[in-house]
């Protein structure tokens, strides 16, 4: 994480959507025994995905925060990560469930953004080499596999730039999807 954190800082124009990890795993686990709602445990993912990029920037402290879409102006200046909950709580086009992770979110603000490019960085191992989409069917392949959220496929099917999935451990990959000059990006 700390390598994809400061690689990424130093590529100005890159929006870092980071994932729940182990603090989402946490929700996951809390949700039965509690008996949480989908609706609850979505918006603790949410803010499971803040510590994420919290951690984030701890590691790589150039990383800029982005707390709301108004305010993307720090994108001129340097890449960011995103604080999702002001702008996803409850949000009428968004389902709070599990189908709906940060892979389904990275697409949607993709979308929003009009994004050149979404580059989905797995977990080291989540798969042997880097993927592109080519077609649609590609990215239900994909949410079979277990490699992204099942409601992914729709939200990939509105953006219209290259969509990619890299494993994180591919530091060639990663180096070639994320080049130093991009324009508002999404990762």
């Amino acid at each position: 994480m700390a390598h994809l954190a400061r690689l990424v800082a130093d590529r100005p124009g890159w929006l870092i959507v980071a994932g729940g990890g182990t603090f989402a795993d946490a929700v996951r686990d809390a949700q039965a025994p509690l008996g949480l709602s989908d609706r609850a445990c979505h918006r603790m993912a949410l803010l499971a995905m803040e510590q994420t990029a919290y951690a984030l920037q701890d590691l790589a402290p150039a990383l800029r925060a982005v707390t709301a879409l108004d305010n993307l102006s720090s994108l001129a200046r340097g890449s960011a990560v995103w604080f999702p909950s002001r702008d996803l709580m409850g949000h009428p086009h968004i389902p709070e469930s599990w189908d709906v992770t940060s892979d389904s979110l990275a697409c949607w603000l993709a979308t929003v953004l009009k994004a050149p490019r979404l580059v989905l960085v797995k977990a080291a191992g989540a798969l042997s080499a880097a993927a592109h989409r080519t077609s649609e069917a590609d990215v239900r392949a994909w949410a079979k596999a277990g490699l992204v959220d099942a409601a992914c496929p729709r939200f990939a099917a509105a953006f219209d730039g290259p969509l990619s999935l890299v494993p994180a451990d591919d530091g060639a990959a990663l180096a070639h999807l994320l080049p130093a000059a991009a324009k508002t990006s999404a990762a």
